[in-house]
């Protein structure tokens, strides 16, 4: 029964599977891996559902394949952006992981709250600071909130670096400007 569903639908099954990951010496890994599994659980199959059975298997193992390799790629691109520094990967990780979050709960405070927050948080400013800026900011004027830096790839920096940079101002009125900028 095997043998005769390896010599029927590999190929097929190896197309699709090639369709769905992108690589066709993965995609025979994958669907040899669902034939083993088809042969190690052979005494409760019925012949007619074997072709469900392994196209259902193969499209879960794609599936599985593909998330392997998204997280593969994370862990590829933090250990890239971080090499070098001192703290470990996994710990790159989580302080960007968190970064996130922190922009998904200030971007949905109202603008004043944001622009204090910002200030406060990113620039380092006191009350007084903080204060003179929100009355700017009600006067109608357009202060900047925070600056980063980035590479022409998008990695983020800590600091501007000599060459070309991209500079991204946030705005208290909540958009954001960003300019290639030249370091000599």
């Amino acid at each position: 029964m095997i043998r005769s569903a390896f010599i029927q639908y590999r190929q097929w099954l190896v197309n699709y599977v090639c369709k769905q990951v992108g690589d066709y010496a993965e995609a025979e890994d994958i669907v040899q891996s669902a034939f083993l599994r088809l042969l190690e659980m052979q005494v409760g199959v019925r012949e007619e559902s074997v072709k469900n059975l392994l196209f259902t298997t193969c499209s879960r193992l794609a599936c599985d394949w593909l998330r392997h390799k998204q997280v593969k790629n994370r862990v590829d691109i933090y250990t890239y952006m971080y090499a070098g520094e001192d703290e470990s990967t996994e710990q790159a990780i989580r302080v960007h992981e968190l970064e996130e979050q922190e922009l998904k709960v200030v971007n949905r405070l109202s603008a004043q709250c944001r622009a204090v927050y910002c200030l406060s948080r990113f620039e380092g400013k006191d009350v007084h600071e903080i204060a003179t800026a929100v009355n700017n900011i009600a006067a109608g004027e357009n202060v900047i909130v925070s600056t980063e830096w980035y590479s022409l790839t998008g990695i983020r920096l800590p600091a501007p670096v000599q060459g070309v940079c991209i500079r991204t101002q946030r705005m208290a009125g909540g958009s954001v400007v960003s300019k290639k900028v030249l370091f000599k």
